[in-house]
């Protein structure tokens, strides 16, 4: 009896890890297939958008240097391999576990983006508060550090000048508070 037991118990164990490998093998074979469809289909999509000058086409009707033709192939590439992907994962069941951490992830890098630009924001936008109810009005001379000009405009974040070259140099306003300002006078 218990010997039948654990000859069962065995034998159990026996299909359960077979059928592991192979849903492994084929979760392997069916991203191995997705991966070599994709870089075929991206290199033949190359081939046909250069084949009729895309890039071409592109810069001159707009005038703007892109390359599409690398652009769309890669995408489509990387389409089919996430494809491949998800069916792989679908194969050894875990897609549900792959996609909620992936997503999770995305979730996370997006609020760390979110307060990284804040960083930079806030700042400017405290000091340009600071800056717009002081003696700093559009259209009067100042010198911040080496660089000389004229206000032209003021806002939030940065301020506006003109140099003697009429170039446009903007300056963001956390600059004002760790510089050196002089103020020409006001005729």
């Amino acid at each position: 009896m218990a010997d039948e037991i654990f000859t069962h118990g065995i034998n159990y164990l026996d299909r359960l890890q077979f059928g592991f490998v192979s849903r492994l093998l084929l979760a392997f074979f069916i991203f191995l297939i997705g991966f070599i469809f994709g870089k075929t289909l991206g290199k033949l999509v190359y081939k046909i958008l250069n084949e009729i000058e895309l890039n071409k086409i592109i810069r001159n009707t707009s005038g703007m240097r892109l390359n599409l033709e690398r652009f769309i192939s890669v995408f489509l590439s990387y389409i089919i391999y996430i494809i491949s992907l998800i069916a792989a994962l679908a194969q050894l069941g875990v897609v549900n576990i792959v996609f909620y951490f992936f997503a999770a992830t995305i979730f996370i890098l997006i609020i760390i983006s979110f307060f990284l630009m804040l960083k930079d924001f806030l700042p400017n936008l405290v000091t340009g508060i600071f800056v717009e109810r002081k003696l700093l009005k559009k259209g009067r001379s100042i010198k911040i550090n080496n660089i000389t000009g004229k206000i032209v405009k003021i806002n939030l974040t940065n301020i506006h000048l003109k140099n003697k070259e009429n170039e446009l140099i903007i300056i963001p306003n956390t600059i004002l508070i760790k510089s050196q300002i002089n103020l020409k006078k006001i005729k």
